[in-house]
């Protein structure tokens, strides 16, 4: 019985000694800017996690001929002001 004990307490100690993912820097309906060019946007949804680092969403903006324009971005193509 004490090893069953021993087991479980160390199965719970070890499973809250995990360090929170990364969170997402956007959050839905934010105004982002691309880094290529500063086109302002809009972001849509969040669709996750795309790596270790970045995150994937669907953006729209409008493009130069003032056309709605709808695509997936990563993170790390983002920044806000």
């Amino acid at each position: 019985m004490k090893k069953i004990l021993f087991l479980f307490t160390m199965l719970l100690i070890l499973s809250c000694n995990r360090a929170p993912g990364p969170q997402s820097p956007f959050k839905s309906g934010d105004i982002v800017y691309f880094k290529i060019d500063t086109t302002k946007a809009l972001i849509k949804f969040e669709l996750g996690q795309f790596d270790e680092t970045n995150f994937i969403y669907r953006v729209d903006y409008k493009n130069a001929k003032n056309e709605v324009v709808s695509k997936f971005a990563l993170s790390s193509e983002l920044f806000k002001k």
